[in-house]
């Protein structure tokens, strides 16, 4: 008994055929896409992360460099254009930062004492190993 992942994929090759006569093309590039080769259930038209629902087969490679060339930044603007239109600037990004958060000046410790936040790069660990100051790096 085949898996359901497996049928899926026979599912989209027999409807990829033409005419039903074993010939499949690449719905990217629509050379012929042979049952030994490496491919990849394709989404056309649209891509998954905006709602597509048809799809093909493509070439393995074909996809790949569809999918970085074209759709991630395709979905990329779509999901920050929405942010915008909702009013979402991102975690922690906002006008008025959280009170001890990491853009605020000061820094809750978990004991409850409220201390300066350290801002300058390295400025940490500089002051840590002030701590210690006779031990040398090995």
């Amino acid at each position: 008994m085949k898996n359901s992942r497996a049928r899926y994929r026979e599912t989209i090759w027999e409807k990829a055929e033409v005419d039903g006569n074993g010939i499949v093309s690449c719905n990217l590039c629509h050379g012929r896409v042979w049952p030994t080769d490496a491919w990849a259930v394709s989404h056309v038209g649209a891509p998954a992360a905006l709602g597509g629902t048809d799809v093909g087969v493509a070439h393995k490679f074909c996809n790949d460099r569809d999918n970085i060339t074209f759709v991630i930044p395709l979905v990329a603007r779509a999901k920050r254009l929405r942010r915008r239109h909702l009013g979402i600037v991102g975690p922690g990004l906002s006008d008025n930062p959280l009170p001890g958060g990491r853009r605020d000046n000061v820094s809750k410790k978990l004991s409850g004492e409220v201390v300066s936040r350290i801002s300058v790069k390295g400025a940490k660990h500089r002051q840590t190993m002030a701590q210690f100051p006779n031990r040398r790096p090995e």
